[in-house]
């Protein structure tokens, strides 16, 4: 249950995010990216950090971190071609 909060986390950070970067992706393509990079960035928390900090406030955090790295990765491989 907490990695499809995790997700959801993500969908909207990159439905976010997509409307403040500049390029014309579309959103649904901005959402998913958004949530595999939620559930990267969380799931690496909870793998390997959680011992220094809590775990569910991390979690949450370093979802919302991954799907903005995410995103800007993405959309850095995309502009390139």
């Amino acid at each position: 249950m907490q990695y499809a909060w995790f997700a959801l986390i993500g969908l909207v950070i990159g439905a976010l995010a997509g409307q403040f970067l500049r390029g014309h992706y579309k959103i649904v393509v901005d959402m998913v990216v958004g949530a595999a990079g939620a559930l990267l960035g969380s799931y690496l928390f909870l793998t390997y950090l959680t011992a220094f900090a809590p775990a569910k406030f991390g979690g949450y955090v370093f979802a919302a971190i991954g799907a903005f790295i995410f995103l800007l990765g993405w959309r850095a491989l995309r502009s390139i071609e």
